[in-house]
């Protein structure tokens, strides 16, 4: 009975041991958690933090592209503008240097052209041509010839932004010269039509030279004079 009594306290004695140890085991592991759920917090915190600081950072980052994408538009912006005026300077430079030389080109041929009286070109005495487009410069001349054919000469430069325009200077007119290296295609397309639709003829010129508008004013003579002495005859 003693020896039983001895057995059972020895093993409560240990039990109490392995209780007091587990306890402090459980101790140590409850402060570990502690521990790692302190660690979690501080990590998420952290990780907000530093996701807040890349939402700045790209915010700041967008601003800043803006500000530069803008910096860079208006100097694009600037530079345009001086390559526009330039391109006009230039474009405006290069006309009056054509129109010069147009003009020099052609006072050979003026200066060459001889001027007949009117009483030479009976067929044409009256007539009223139009000259559209040319070197306005060489105006006086291509009238001084077209007089000395007996014909009442009219000038218009070929700036005409309305179509109806066209259609009203041709309506002035019996016939009609339009030099195509001067006048633009679309121009010449819609004067050809206008022609047409008022039938009056219309004689398009590979020059604006005077020599070039002499020629053909002859050329429309001799057929003229031609058709009406196979008529009588």
């Amino acid at each position: 009975m003693l020896s039983e009594l001895n057995n059972t306290r020895s093993l409560n004695e240990r039990l109490e041991k392995n209780l007091n140890r587990l306890k402090k085991r459980l101790e140590i592991v409850k402060s570990e958690m502690d521990a790692v759920k302190e660690d979690k917090l501080q990590i998420a915190d952290a990780l907000q933090e530093m996701q807040e600081s890349n939402e700045q950072l790209k915010d700041e980052t967008k601003n800043a592209e803006n500000e530069t994408a803008l910096e860079q538009i208006k100097s694009l912006k600037k530079e345009r503008d001086l390559l526009i005026i330039e391109v006009k300077q230039l474009t405006e430079k290069l006309g009056v240097e054509d129109a010069k030389n147009a003009v020099s080109e052609n006072e050979k041929d003026v200066e060459e052209i001889p001027i007949k009286e009117s009483k030479e070109c009976p067929y044409l005495t009256g007539v009223k041509v139009m000259y559209i487009g040319g070197v306005e410069p060489l105006a006086p001349h291509y009238r001084g010839l077209v007089e000395s054919f007996g014909c009442n000469f009219c000038y218009h430069p070929g700036h005409c932004p309305q179509k109806s325009e066209i259609r009203s200077i041709v309506g002035r007119t019996d016939m009609v010269f339009c030099p195509v290296d001067i006048n633009s295609h679309n121009a010449c397309r819609h004067i050809k039509k206008a022609c047409k639709q008022k039938g009056i003829p219309c004689f398009f010129l590979r020059s604006s030279g005077v020599t070039t508008l002499k020629k053909s004013l002859e050329d429309h003579l001799q057929f003229t004079a031609g058709g009406l002495v196979s008529q009588e005859s």
